[in-house]
């Protein structure tokens, strides 16, 4: 059996139903992760685990990414447009993060 990843497919869960984190052109879907052969997806944005692949882009897993070189960071004040709302809620970017990185110094 050829692997999914040898075909050029990025997720393989042996149906062609979409909305369970492999797509029917086995791509995998927005905010979903898929591991093994055939593939297990889950939703990863929001389970509370900040996995390394999430760790600069999950507010709501993460906190805020503090890039190398700087302390900390955080927002006074948001806007967003209503209409991405449900994918970037303002709440998440206001105050101090939900994670407190503590580096040695």
């Amino acid at each position: 059996m050829l692997s999914f990843r040898l075909l050029g497919e990025q997720c393989d869960d042996m149906n062609s139903a979409n909305g369970d984190g492999c797509s029917s052109q086995c791509k995998k879907e927005p905010f979903f992760n898929c591991v093994d052969e055939p593939s297990m997806c889950y939703l990863y944005d929001g389970d509370g685990v900040c996995e390394d692949f999430e760790r600069e882009t999950s507010v709501r897993d993460c906190g805020l990414y503090t890039p190398s070189g700087f302390l900390d960071q955080w927002a006074t004040a948001v806007e967003a447009s209503h209409e991405e709302s449900a994918n970037c809620p303002c709440e998440v970017a206001v105050g101090y993060p939900a994670v407190t990185k503590v580096t040695p110094p």
